[in-house]
C-alpha cells in the first residue's frame, strides 16, 4: 500500500525543501543589507571662484599693510607689491596668504624668488593675481661676524657686441666674473680680452639657440647666466657655475643674483646683494656693461667692510672658498688635545 501512495502526498515535502533553500539564500542577504553602512552622498564639488573674488579676497588680506605699488604681470594679472619688515621673512609671509587663501576655498602657491623677495600665487588654471613681498632693505649692512667675511660676486653682462672690454674692466679692483653673449661679432675677441685681464667668463644664454652650440660660441666660458624664467640648460660639466634671477634646483654651482639696470635701480640692487650675503653668506649681482653706475659699484664692492668680492664660481660655494671659521679651528684643536690626553 505505501507503493500506491499518490504524488500529491510529497507536494508538503518538497515545498517545505524550497522554502529551507529560499531562507538559506535570503538570510545572509538579509544580514548583509541589515549591517551595511548607509551609502554616503558625495560632497558636492566647490563652485568655482572667480578672479573677482580672488582679488577682493586679496584686498581683505592687505588691508592695514604698505603696498609699495600695484602693477600688471605678463598674463594681464594684478601684481600687488607689499613691503615687509627688515626682521620679518618674505617667504614666510608668502606662506602665510597662502594658508587664508587655502582656508577661503583658493589655490595659491607660496615662491621664493630671488633669495629675498616672494610670491603667494593665485590659480585658476593660470596664475590671476600675485602678491609680492618685500622686504625693507636696511640703508647700512652691518654682516654678523659669523658671516664675515661675506662673498658677494659682481658679474657684468651686456659683453660681445665690442671686441674691447668696457674701460672699467681693464683694471678692475675686484675679482670679475663677464657675462658674455655668443654669435655677436666682438664675441671671440670680448673672450679673449677677459681671459687677458684674468676674469671668469660665462654665456649669457639666449632664449633663440641651444646652450650647447652658445656655450661652444664662447670661448673660455665655464658656465651659463641665465634670463627670466629660464631653466637650467644640461652641462657639460656638472661644475659649471649658473646663475639666475630666481631659484634653482641645488646643485655645486648654482648662484642666484640680484639684477642692476638703470631700470631697476642699480643701487638697491647692490643694497640687496650686499644684504642676502650678509644674512646667507653669500650672494651675486648683475650689472650691465653700459649702466654709468658700475664704476661706483666696483668701488663699493672693493671698500665695503666684512665684503669679500670673489667670481661667481666663488660664490656658489662659500664654506669652500671661506674655510673654518675660528670656532671650527677651536673645535678641532680641542678635539685633538682630548684625543691626545686620553
Amino acid at each position: 500500500m505505501g507503493r500506491d501512495r499518490p504524488l500529491t502526498a510529497l507536494v508538503p515535502v518538497a515545498l517545505a525543501v524550497l522554502a529551507l533553500a529560499t531562507l538559506l539564500v535570503a538570510i545572509p542577504w538579509l544580514l548583509e543589507r541589515r549591517f551595511e553602512p548607509p551609502p554616503v552622498a558625495a560632497a558636492p564639488p566647490p563652485p568655482p571662484r572667480s578672479p573677482e573674488e580672488i582679488r577682493a579676497f586679496v584686498d581683505r588680506e592687505l588691508a592695514g599693510r604698505t603696498v609699495l605699488t600695484r602693477a600688471q604681470g605678463s598674463q594681464n594679472e594684478p601684481v600687488v607689491t607689499v613691503e615687509v619688515p627688515p626682521n620679518a621673512s618674505a617667504l614666510a609671509e608668502a606662506e602665510t596668504l597662502r594658508k587664508a587663501a587655502e582656508r577661503a576655498g583658493f589655490e595659491a602657491y607660496a615662491v621664493d624668488v630671488d633669495g629675498l623677495d616672494a610670491e603667494a600665487r593665485f590659480y585658476q588654471q593660470v596664475v590671476v593675481a600675485r602678491v609680492r613681498f618685500v622686504p625693507t632693505v636696511p640703508r647700512t649692512i652691518d654682516v654678523p661676524p659669523a658671516m664675515r667675511p661675506a662673498l658677494v660676486a659682481l658679474i657684468v653682462t651686456g659683453i660681445g657686441e665690442s671686441t674691447t672690454l668696457p674701460k672699467a674692466l681693464e683694471r678692475a679692483p675686484i675679482p670679475l666674473t663677464v657675462a658674455i653673449d655668443a654669435f655677436l661679432p666682438g664675441t671671440l675677441e670680448a673672450a679673449e680680452a677677459a681671459a687677458h685681464a684674468s676674469h671668469e667668463i660665462l654665456v649669457a644664454l639666449a632664449p633663440d639657440s641651444p646652450a650647447a652650440s652658445q656655450g661652444k660660441a664662447v670661448p673660455y666660458a665655464s658656465g651659463f647666466l641665465l634670463s627670466e624664467d629660464a631653466a637650467v640648460p644640461p652641462l657639460a660639466d656638472p661644475f659649471q657655475v649658473v646663475l639666475a634671477p630666481h631659484p634653482l634646483a641645488p646643485g655645486p654651482r648654482t648662484v642666484v643674483a640680484q639684477w642692476g639696470s638703470p631700470e631697476r635701480d642699480t643701487r638697491l640692487a647692490l643694497r640687496r646683494a650686499l644684504w642676502l650675503a650678509s644674512r646667507t653668506g653669500s650672494a651675486a649681482l648683475v650689472v650691465r656693461a653700459d649702466d654709468p653706475l658700475l664704476p661706483e659699484v666696483l668701488a663699493l664692492l672693493a671698500d665695503t667692510p666684512h665684503i669679500r668680492p670673489v667670481l661667481a664660481s666663488e660664490a656658489a660655494r662659500p664654506a669652500e672658498v671661506k674655510g673654518p671659521t675660528r670656532e671650527d679651528a677651536e673645535r678641532e684643536q680641542a678635539a685633538v688635545m682630548a684625543q691626545q690626553g686620553g
